[in-house]
């Protein structure tokens, strides 16, 4: 949904009704944020100078907040916090003029965030909370793994997002022979790792992958099931691909099918 109109700012004749600390905090204003923006009035001061509001999310989320309606005599600024209390990102002084705003990337979970008044001279604001899901279709732990299937020499790619809410992101596939298998992934950050590991979760290689560029793991392979693992903890889309080339088998992989080079003769040195 989107926004429009003017905000509903309270006043210093208004109940307070958000909590002055984390433990206190308004649980219904805001409460879970889905795909609908939403909007809340309320007013601090040197008396109240903080307002906590709590919500959750249900999905890998984008919020983006908005502080604006403050009196031109007063400021105030946000600051967002995890579910522990701990403080994950704060936005910049806001002004009468200058509303002031905060986007997140924030993973599923509870959060707050807290309006805290700079002067004391008292203001009203208008708190806009609006949240946009984010597109997360790979597996995120080894056990949820996004199957790529039985690599062949046709590439397949997938295209997904890690970043701080989610920096983990695991591919699965199978080889039907042993294979020169290639792996190549384009990102836009600087410091990703792209891992290959075996069907027990051990690494067998890992490359870190330069932004804006590719990045290529090429390795022989025996048959089984391999796991990639794409990681990063700062914002970013990327593309991996991976396709495999047979190798010969000339020679028996066991004692048992050794291939038979036949009756060995003398070599003569004369």
């Amino acid at each position: 949904s989107t926004w429009t109109g003017l905000p509903a700012v309270a006043t210093a004749a208004a109940a307070d009704n958000a909590g002055n600390t984390i433990a206190a905090a308004n649980t219904t204003s805001l409460a879970a944020l889905t795909t609908l923006a939403k909007t809340v009035a309320g007013w601090v001061s040197s008396a109240d100078t903080d307002d906590y509001y709590k919500f959750t999310l249900s999905s890998l989320s984008t919020v983006a907040f908005r502080l604006s309606g403050l009196n031109a005599s007063d400021d105030a600024y946000l600051t967002l916090y995890n579910a522990a209390g701990t403080a994950i990102g704060s936005s910049a002084l806001g002004t009468k003029l200058d509303p002031a705003s905060l986007v997140q990337n924030l993973a599923s979970g509870t959060y707050y965030v807290d309006v805290s008044d700079v002067y004391g001279t008292g203001t009203g604001y208008s708190l806009l909370a609006t949240p946009t899901t984010l597109p997360n279709a790979a597996g995120t732990t080894l056990a949820a793994a996004t199957t790529l299937g039985s690599l062949t020499t046709a590439a397949v790619s997938q295209s997904d997002w890690v970043g701080n809410a989610a920096p983990d992101d695991y591919y699965s596939f199978t080889l039907n022979a042993a294979s020169a298998v290639s792996l190549n992934l384009t990102g836009l950050n600087l410091y990703g790792t792209v891992t290959l590991l075996d069907g027990a979760g051990n690494q067998i290689s890992a490359v870190s992958y330069p932004g804006q560029t590719l990045t290529e793991l090429a390795t022989n392979l025996n048959a089984g099931t391999y796991y990639i693992h794409v990681n990063d903890t700062t914002d970013t889309t990327y593309t991996v691909a991976a396709s495999a080339t047979a190798l010969p088998a000339a020679g028996g992989s066991s004692l048992a099918s050794a291939q038979n080079l036949g009756t060995l003769g003398t070599v003569s040195t004369t």
